[in-house]
């Protein structure tokens, strides 16, 4: 039987969530932990709520989890985008 994780989606937003954490462990400072947790969160979010939605499908559910998943992965790029923006990032690094 397939899961969730035969979703290319997910193994995308596992991968960005590992790669948030380990940035977030290697470039902490306080000034930084805002951004940096709300990073962690948002790539969790994205992870998770594609989880929780493919237990709903195929409905009006799996669709709002998807939308939510989305939301979730715009603020993600948003914070990247900041963090480059006040130079804790590198632009390859952001890009990534």
């Amino acid at each position: 039987m397939r899961d969730h994780r035969s979703l290319k989606a997910w193994e995308h937003a596992r991968d960005l969530s590992q790669e948030a954490h380990a940035l977030s462990v290697r470039i902490w400072s306080p000034p930084l932990s805002p951004a940096l947790d709300q990073l962690r969160r948002s790539t969790l979010s994205v992870r998770l709520n594609l989880v929780e939605g493919y237990s709903w499908r195929p409905s009006a559910r799996w669709l709002h989890h998807l939308r939510i998943a989305m939301g979730s992965a715009v603020e993600s790029s948003e914070c990247l985008r900041f963090l480059h923006e006040i130079g804790a990032l590198a632009g390859p690094e952001a890009d990534r």
